[in-house]
């Protein structure tokens, strides 16, 4: 019994050593995916704040100039032209945009940034997913490795208990063996006293006739030194 629960605990901690490789790896990849994640949506998010500000100054750009296409001033002709406009264009003269380009401009410009705002939104699903799913791995597995821990102690309390009854019966057996020798030892003796030195009935009956011709001898001493 004491191989078969030392058996099972090895097993139980080697699994318990594959579970924490398991998070430790898995914590890696999560931590490199984290940081890959932060560095996109930092990126897109540059990106989107660059594009939304071009699409102002643009936005301001090209308003300001169909303002000032709309307006006539006094003296024009009846296409609104004045004489300075009707003058040859100088250096000195504001360029307020190309109002047939700018709608393919802004429109692209929007584009872009539509494709940044979604890139955010995607990576911080897939980051909040991802982390997510880690999340659920970690307790998992740390779960599962508490419950074979738990199982492991009990198992160990198994064998200490088990290691103390094989020493009480070593110990029964060594005190078993002991009173076995001794009584062996108790029975050759009584087995030589009793068995072998036993007499046989010619020698008793001898024996006790000694026995009689010396209560016989000392009786007559006796008379002898009383009379």
């Amino acid at each position: 019994m004491k191989e078969e629960l030392n058996d099972d605990i090895a097993d139980l901690m080697e699994k318990i050593a594959q579970n924490k490789k398991a998070v430790n790896e898995a914590m890696e990849l999560r931590t490199q995916e984290k940081a890959d994640n932060e560095e996109t949506l930092d990126q897109a998010g540059q990106g989107k704040e660059a594009v939304n500000m071009a699409l102002n100054i643009l936005g301001d750009f090209y308003k300001n100039a169909f303002l000032q296409t709309k307006y006539t001033p006094p003296g024009a002709d009846r296409d609104g032209n004045s004489v300075g406009d009707l003058a040859p264009a100088t250096e000195s003269e504001s360029y307020h945009g190309a109002q047939g380009e700018a709608t393919g401009i802004m429109g692209i410009l929007e584009v872009i940034a539509s494709d940044f705002e979604r890139t955010i939104t995607k990576v911080a699903a897939d980051e909040k997913d991802a982390q997510a799913a880690f999340d659920k791995f970690e307790k998992e597995t740390t779960d599962d490795s508490s419950t074979m821990q738990a199982s492991v102690t009990a198992k160990d309390g198994k064998v200490k208990v088990t290691e103390g009854s094989i020493i009480d019966e070593e110990q029964a057996l060594k005190d078993a063996t002991e009173l076995y020798g001794s009584g062996v030892e108790k029975l050759e003796d009584l087995q030589s006293s009793c068995v072998e030195g036993e007499e046989t009935w010619e020698e008793r009956a001898a024996a006790r006739k000694k026995e009689i011709e010396a209560l016989k001898q000392a009786q007559t001493i006796l008379d002898d030194w009383q009379a």
